[in-house]
């Protein structure tokens, strides 16, 4: 066994280098030791995990952490803290020891893996009746773990069945065993489980931990159409959230069916535009035969990227394209032709166009205010003042519907972002319902980036509350400012963005933050964010499986599930395969990733 890691025992501390913990940890992690020495595991690892939040890569609170689970009953959980552990402390003296211990957890965790596996499949067939045409019919699928966690054993025993069947299906194709799963949903006459949809469960699991070639991989192994467009989606949708932009286009070519292209090149072009990428949002775009009403909606967003980007004759181009296939009389296409006029710059046209609309179509009142408030964004964007606005605002506010509020304060913050007044800004965006309060700061920043005015950007950063949110957008000011103290300044932005994106646990970015300072040769941080992303992917799983009920010292149990009834063991022991299972192939993933960076 490995030594713990006391703060209090300096003869049996490792002899290395560690940041100074601040006094709110520091007394965390004491309080965690004591409850150590007792052997009161699960209240150490509380203490420790307390702890950790304020100093999310401290060694000696990692460690302890691995240690206080080991001994609590939770190697998962172990594995995980010491892999974050050896990430930001790969020198320790202990690190050897800590490799060793990894490597037995390892095999202990797949050992386990199959074992449970296996009690469930045995406990399942010794059910009192065999599952019923209905419920075969009902279970068509890997059912999604997230259902499962926390839940009792249910007491209907066909939904019990159920459930223990769905866990180990996703138990063992989560871990690659496609062959074994496939064979087990043959057993169990589950006709439409079939190897592709195997593959594709398996691939998705891949994709959501950013092992995107090893998805790209099993993609090859499905023939179906259907499933290879699910997985296609789930890696394009990986990869547009990862910034993987080129590789999201490349996967988003392959995808059949056209409504799911559609899905996802909403989502491509929404990601390049809020970026001020217009270009690139076009390019992508144009590829595509698509029917009118998506190719002009698209276009008239690629539309709005010209103008924040200030290029007004891109936009003025895409506005006449637009203009030139529509019948402007008829009342019906009173949005795209007024928006194509906001484009060319038409205000007074295009506003008029509106009021007829609305004594027109009541119907479309909700559309028709959409098409008012990008007429006001547009108006902003060319430099019009609140005079010349008013008319617009004017007439959103006559009408009841419940988005007129947001509405409102969405374009008056940017009109007072648009000329600098980010106090202003900031007091309208605070009044926006809680789910806008972060994408509107974020379209707000890239226009003030696209103005150089980048002191105004980072305060309309801090405008979200959210760390991820704020991290993201630091990191992207340190690769955009420039000037005679730009080097000092891209070390400050990214000190910020670092601190946030721990706070986030956000490796994606992270690992952003190390190659935006290694292209500026600052070598010493781009070290340091490297190692906080191979650190953070272990420390987003361990809180991953911290949330995971624990059923790894289920043999403890097996007494006492038996007592309740046989048949509630097979619900436990593959809740208990879905705990292990779950982990080798986030390791692996995990593991090339480290690698590949």
């Amino acid at each position: 066994m490995i030594f713990f890691w006391m703060t209090t025992t300096a003869a049996e501390a490792p002899k290395t280098q560690s940041p100074v913990l601040s006094d709110e940890a520091r007394r965390l992690l004491e309080r965690g030791v004591v409850a150590a020495d007792a052997k009161e595991w699960a209240v150490a690892s509380q203490y420790f995990g307390e702890a950790q939040k304020f100093e999310p890569l401290h060694p000696k609170v990692l460690f302890n952490l691995g240690f206080a689970y080991l001994n609590a009953g939770r190697p998962v959980l172990a594995d995980l803290w010491w892999r974050a552990y050896l990430a930001v402390a790969p020198e320790a003296p202990n690190a050897p020891q800590v490799k060793a211990e990894i490597s037995r957890l390892d095999i202990k965790i797949q050992s386990a893996s199959a074992k449970l596996i296996g009690e469930a499949m045995t406990g399942l067939q010794e059910l009192p009746d065999s599952m019923s045409a209905e419920e075969r019919e009902a279970f068509q699928a890997p059912v999604d773990p997230s259902a499962l966690q926390g839940q009792k054993a249910p007491p209907d025993l066909a939904q019990r069945r159920k459930n223990t069947v769905g866990a180990i299906l996703f138990a063992q194709t989560a871990t690659g065993r496609i062959t074994e799963a496939a064979n087990f949903a043959a057993r169990m006459s589950l006709n439409q489980v079939s190897l592709d949809s195997l593959h594709r469960y398996f691939g998705q699991v891949q994709a959501d931990a950013g092992d995107f070639e090893g998805a790209e991989r099993t993609l090859g192994e499905i023939q179906m159409p259907a499933e290879r467009d699910a997985l296609l989606n789930s890696l394009a949708v990986a990869e547009i959230a990862a910034e993987a932009l080129a590789s999201a286009e490349r996967h988003l070519d392959l995808v059949s069916d056209i409504q799911q292209k559609i899905a996802l090149l909403d989502f491509l072009i929404f990601k390049r535009v809020r970026q001020l990428e217009p270009e690139a949002a076009e390019a992508a775009f144009s590829r595509y035969e698509l029917p009118e009403a998506d190719r002009v909606r698209l276009t008239h967003l690629i539309m709005t990227g010209y103008l924040k980007k200030d290029l007004p004759e891109e936009a003025r181009r895409l506005a006449e394209k637009n203009l030139a296939g529509t019948d402007a009389a008829d009342p019906k296409k009173f949005g795209i032709t007024a928006l194509a006029l906001a484009g060319m710059g038409r205000f007074a046209e295009s506003l008029e166009l509106l009021r007829k609309a609305d004594a027109q179509l009541k119907k479309e009142a909700l559309q028709i205010l959409h098409a008012a408030a990008l007429l006001a964004q547009c108006q902003i964007w060319s430099g019009q003042d609140l005079d010349a606005l008013q008319p617009v605002l004017d007439f959103i506010r006559r009408h009841k519907a419940p988005v007129v509020f947001a509405m409102e304060h969405r374009i008056l913050a940017a009109y007072y972002a648009e000329r600098g007044d980010i106090d202003r800004a900031a007091a309208e965006v605070r009044q926006m319902p809680v789910n806008e309060k972060d994408s509107l700061p974020v379209s707000l920043f890239w226009r003030l980036v696209q103005k150089k005015l980048y002191g105004k950007a980072a305060k309309m950063a801090l405008v979200s509350e959210s760390a991820l949110v704020r991290s993201r957008l630091f990191l992207k000011l340190a690769d955009a400012v420039q000037g005679p103290e730009a080097a000092f300044q891209k070390r400050e932005l990214r000190e910020r963005s670092l601190k946030w994106a721990l706070e986030a646990l956000d490796p994606v970015g992270l690992r952003e933050l190390a190659r935006g300072a290694a292209r500026d040769r600052d070598s010493e941080f781009a070290a340091r964010a490297a190692k906080a992303a191979a650190a953070v992917n272990w420390i987003e799983l361990a809180d991953y499986f911290t949330r995971v009920p624990s059923t790894s010292d289920l043999n403890q149990h097996l007494e006492s599930l038996k007592l309740q009834g046989f048949d509630a063991v097979p619900y436990g022991t593959a809740m208990a395969a879905l705990d292990w299972g779950r982990v080798s192939v986030y390791i692996k993933a995990r593991e090339r990733k480290q690698i590949q960076g």
